[in-house]
């Protein structure tokens, strides 16, 4: 993944950001304090939830170096860094403990989503708490917005590689992974999961 596409992408989702956070927040336990945002894609929700609750500590996490090294900075500019902290760790087997965080959100999963990720994120998250995954505008994003990034948007997604999921594919994983029981798919405003503990 290209990281100058990744800024771009995430400059360019600037004005989303806000009515993704309010989904978020409308899914978290009304306690939530400890909160986890993965993927390359990440900065831009967290940094919008740090904006409008100072009592949430979040921890972005990334595979790349690269990403957590531009997210480092961007989080220096919002002087943020006091509530914000960067783990470099592999989905698969997440350097976190067993039930440490309230919530765990993604925005572009489908670029690395699979049953063991699935798993580690659920193993991570608190009882009561919740995760919200998957790609898409949000149920709650104006449509002139959207119409104003979407096809720019789309194109970065394409060079950095996006994958498709449907509903069923996203269903098949969430089983094999046992988590029926406690999932939800949400299909308003893209393609979303919603784990809950």
């Amino acid at each position: 993944m290209n990281i100058s596409d990744i800024k771009k992408l995430n400059l360019l989702w600037g004005k989303i950001y806000p009515y993704l956070v309010d989904e978020v927040i409308s899914v978290l336990p009304e306690r939530a304090r400890m909160l986890l945002e993965l993927g390359p894609f990440s900065g831009g929700i967290s940094f919008e939830l740090a904006k409008v609750n100072q009592d949430y500590s979040i921890v972005i996490a990334d595979r790349r170096q690269e990403t957590l090294d531009y997210l480092d900075c961007e989080a220096v500019k919002l002087n943020l860094l006091d509530r914000i902290r960067l783990v470099r760790t592999d989905f698969s087997k997440l350097r976190f403990r067993e039930a440490e965080f309230d919530g765990v959100i993604s925005r572009g999963v489908f670029f690395f989503l699979n049953e063991s990720v699935l798993k580690e994120i659920y193993r991570v998250l608190r009882p009561g708490g919740a995760a919200f995954m998957g790609g898409g505008f949000g149920a709650s994003t104006p449509e002139n917005l959207i119409n104003e990034i979407a096809s720019e948007s789309r194109r970065l997604n394409e060079r950095l590689g996006k994958k498709s999921i449907s509903k069923t594919e996203l269903e098949g994983m969430v089983a094999r992974a046992g988590l029926e029981r406690c999932s939800e798919l949400l299909e308003e405003g893209g393609l979303w999961v919603l784990l809950r503990k």
